[in-house]
This record gives structure tokens, C-alpha cells and sequence, in this order.
């Protein structure tokens, strides 16, 4: 979780222009992407695992269903980050300031990575 997430975390606010600036973009995405995407995957598998092992409580869960609500909208940002932004970003991926949809891009990544993460904190207390 860690894995993926923090490194979601250190994209997205290099996105906003919170974090590194002065480093093109190219050059992190270019070095995060896979160990993000391995991340993910990983995270993923674990997730489904657990969700098996209860399906029939955490179905009914409100806090599991928060998450992955949250978890399909920043999945959906990703997708249309990586095949709309990211292709057409030669123009603007080594700039220090990233255009308007990139950083809402991040911004809608940080908030609902964000919400998934507290709604799946929270899944305890609704069991």
C-alpha cells in the first residue's frame, strides 16, 4: 500500500507543482511509473484477497463502499491522465509548471487516493 500510494502521493504533487519543480516531470514519471503500476498491482491482488475472505460483510460495509467509489474515480483520472494528458504532454511534460487539466488531474488523484485510504481506515468501525 505504501508502495503504490506514496508514490501516487510524490507524482501528484509534482503534478500541482508542490513538490520537486525544478525536475521535468518525464524524469519522474519515467522512473515511478513502473514500481506505481507494480505497486498498484500488488496492492490490488491483496485487496481482492481480503475482500474475499468477508465479501458478505463488507458488501454491506458503507466505509468499503466509500472506498472503492473513491478508488474507481482516482482509476478512472489515472486512465484518462495516462492516454488524453500524458500523450499529448510533450509539449508541457518537462516544463516546471504543468497545464490547467494536468494539475486538476493531480489534484482529483490526491483527493480521492485520499479518500479511499481513510475509507478503507474507517471499514473497521462500520463492520
Amino acid at each position: 500500500l505504501a508502495l503504490s500510494f506514496g508514490l501516487i502521493l510524490f507524482t501528484d504533487l509534482r503534478l500541482i507543482g508542490w513538490f520537486m519543480p525544478r525536475v521535468p516531470l518525464s524524469h519522474i514519471l519515467g522512473q515511478l511509473r513502473r514500481y506505481v503500476f507494480t505497486g498498484f498491482a500488488l496492492t490490488f491482488i491483496t485487496g481482492v484477497l481480503l475482500f474475499w475472505a468477508e465479501a458478505d460483510t463488507m458488501i454491506e460495509n458503507p466505509a468499503f463502499l466509500w472506498k472503492v467509489a473513491a478508488m474507481v474515480v482516482a482509476l478512472i483520472n489515472a486512465l484518462v491522465f495516462e492516454i488524453v494528458l500524458a500523450r499529448r504532454g510533450q509539449a508541457w511534460i518537462d516544463q516546471p509548471v504543468a497545464p490547467v487539466a494536468a494539475r486538476t488531474a493531480g489534484w482529483i488523484s490526491l483527493s480521492f487516493w485520499s479518500a479511499a485510504t481513510v475509507g478503507g481506515r474507517l471499514i473497521p468501525y462500520f463492520a
